[in-house]
């Protein structure tokens, strides 16, 4: 008995799978799963693939306490200046890039990415955390997204602590 359960469990499981409708995968994209979820992304940016150094102030973008997103090379080197800035492949990235003014001086910044296949998101949580320094500078954040497709968002939360 127990063996024809298990049986019929597992056939159940693997003919589930079959009818579940496969998601559009991109050029680079590796699928985590076949099942439509929330997936946790490893967050990269210019520093780790390009090997800039310094960007929350030796990078520089035309906005101020806010964010843009930048998908083509025209308009990256017309909105962003600085030390280090290197030929990013758009046709693989697209460039998530911010700016704001801080009370206190610069700690560090982190990043948690996310991609939620329901809703065909990729949302994306910044956090800039101070010290305790009398300085209040303009500091710029930055992801490298995956190219998205032409129906996929991105929603930013930006957090200071």
């Amino acid at each position: 008995m127990k063996v024809t359960s298990l049986f019929c469990v597992l056939v159940l499981l693997a003919c589930q799978k079959q009818l579940l409708p496969e998601q559009p995968a991109g050029k680079d994209d590796q699928r985590l799963s076949s099942f439509c979820g929330v997936d946790t992304l490893k967050p990269q940016n210019t520093e780790q693939v390009y090997g800039c150094t310094n960007t929350a102030y030796q990078m520089q973008v035309a906005i101020r306490d806010s964010f843009l997103l930048i998908t083509n090379a025209a308009d990256y080197q017309l909105l962003v200046k600085g030390s280090c800035t290197p030929v990013i492949d758009f046709d693989k990235y697209c460039l998530l890039i911010g700016k704001r003014q801080l009370q206190q001086g610069l700690q560090a910044i982190s990043y948690q990415l996310y991609y939620h296949c329901p809703k065909n998101c990729y949302e994306v949580q910044v956090k800039l955390q101070q010290h305790l320094g009398m300085q209040a500078p303009n500091v710029t954040w930055h992801l490298l997204l995956p190219k998205l497709a032409s129906a996929q968002t991105v929603e930013v939360k930006l957090t200071i602590l």
